[in-house]
């Protein structure tokens, strides 16, 4: 996979979030938080792209969602939604299942913030490659690991 394949891959997530009605799922207690498609291809795969983020690659290495570790403490905390809580509130909530609280601008608030988050440390760290690196080992490898549901 090309570098610029990755690249369209992080820029495609507002869109792809928002057209596909991705479904939301946050785990207080582990304080994770996923983004994804409703029905993931079996043959998925997380690809960790940032610190605490990661990409959901189907095997025709298209995007089917987002995942952040340590999402409330880290991730929020060092994005421009840190001023937002009430957006923070609609995505990471009391319940996992509030999809419907959300409305189109808030949704593409939040992924444009996921999305810039990515492309801010791969610029910081160059390291545009090995994301690179990592998606074709996961997308071509027949032992990796489902994703996680």
């Amino acid at each position: 996979m090309e570098k610029r394949n990755v690249i369209n891959l992080i820029d495609s997530i507002p869109r792809k979030a928002l057209e596909e009605n991705w479904v939301r799922s946050y785990d207080k207690e582990l304080d994770f938080f996923t983004w994804t498609k409703k029905d993931l291809d079996e043959e998925s795969t997380m690809v960790k792209v940032s610190n605490h983020t990661f990409l959901y690659i189907s095997s025709n290495i298209e995007l089917e969602g987002v995942a952040l570790e340590y999402a409330k403490s880290n991730f929020i905390q060092h994005s421009d939604l840190v001023n937002r809580p009430d957006i923070v509130s609609i995505f990471m909530g009391k319940e996992a299942s509030e999809n419907d609280d959300s409305d189109e601008t808030s949704e593409l608030l939040f992924a444009k913030s996921i999305q810039s988050d990515i492309f801010k440390e791969l610029i910081t760290t160059n390291s545009v490659e090995s994301v690179d690196g990592l998606v074709s080992i996961a997308t071509e490898s027949k032992e990796a690991s489902p994703p996680i549901k």
